[in-house]
């Protein structure tokens, strides 16, 4: 557009930037942490290089869908939060949302909800904590807000 000055003016000035999502519809196999390991990063350096802000991924991709009887195994709760440290290192310039579970006796909120439950970003956020607790109502889930307070 141009002012009644001559002067040439962006008409999107002051407009929001946009945010763009890559959706990682990804096929993880239950059991093969170090391989979905290496598909989730692999689609955050696709998400990356196609300029996305954010990926998102299904519930529970780290250890597949459904690890049943695989969550009574620490050594197996263990590597999975292993696994999400690497992915984290992963995330330089994209937010990740990664589903993962915790272990029953660590203390930490769990998900059974099939929310996402950990939140690996950049900026300086490091991975968030999972949410402090999931409301059900109308039958809406709704998350009640990120663990540690705030959010």
């Amino acid at each position: 557009m141009t002012t009644p000055t001559g002067e040439t003016q962006n008409s999107n000035e002051g407009a929001p930037l946009p945010f763009r999502v890559a959706l990682a519809q990804i096929n993880p196999t239950v059991g093969d942490i170090k391989g979905n390991t290496r598909l989730i990063i692999d689609h955050i350096t696709r998400a990356r290089e196609a300029q996305a802000d954010l990926v998102a991924f299904p519930e529970l991709c780290v250890t597949g869908y459904p690890p049943e009887d695989l969550l009574y195994k620490d050594s197996f709760l263990e590597a999975a939060q292993q696994a999400l440290w690497e992915i984290v290192e992963s995330t330089a310039g994209i937010t990740a949302v990664v589903g993962i579970t915790h272990s029953p006796h660590s203390g930490e909120s769990r998900n059974p909800s099939g929310l996402p439950s950990v939140r690996p970003s950049t900026g300086g956020g490091g991975a968030r904590p999972p949410p402090a607790g999931v409301k059900i109502w109308g039958g809406r889930r709704g998350i009640g807000g990120w663990g540690g307070g705030g959010g």
